[in-house]
């Protein structure tokens, strides 16, 4: 939902149905392009999302903490 808000579109807008399933599962990180404007914090808030191993992706609890959204 961040990406949309910054962007105009949803992460993987450009696929439909299982096309956007299956790129969802695959492709880390989705295609889509910030505005120059778009703050480091931002930027690596987005990063810490979409990380496809759940392994290396923190938890809502934690990014509930990240700077970008508690400020």
């Amino acid at each position: 939902m961040v990406v949309e808000m910054v962007t105009g579109h949803p992460p993987w807008h450009k696929y439909e149905g299982v096309a956007a399933i299956f790129k969802i599962a695959t492709e880390h990180p989705p295609d889509y392009r910030l505005p120059d404007t778009a703050s480091d914090m931002l930027r690596h808030f987005l990063d810490s999302c979409f990380r496809l191993s759940v392994d290396e992706r923190p938890s809502a609890a934690v990014l509930l903490q990240h700077k970008f959204v508690s400020v």
